[in-house]
């Protein structure tokens, strides 16, 4: 049985997964992007994933693996 995502302080988070390298876990998430008055571009949709990524890195100092 896979481990279940847990609510800490009301917010959701899915349990970390180590990627074998001391002090890092690996996480993933998905996230649906919608917009009520149009469909949105590749580029609309590039620049909320490359907020998201600054935001988490600037917060947590996560890193987007490669």
């Amino acid at each position: 049985m896979s481990p279940q995502p847990r609510s800490t302080d009301g917010h959701w988070e899915a349990p970390p997964e180590t990627d074998g390298r001391a002090g890092r876990k690996s996480l993933a998430f998905s996230v649906v992007f919608q917009a009520p008055d149009r469909t949105l571009t590749d580029e609309d949709a590039a620049e909320l994933r490359s907020r998201i990524v600054e935001a988490l890195g600037d917060r947590f100092g996560a890193q987007l693996r490669a």
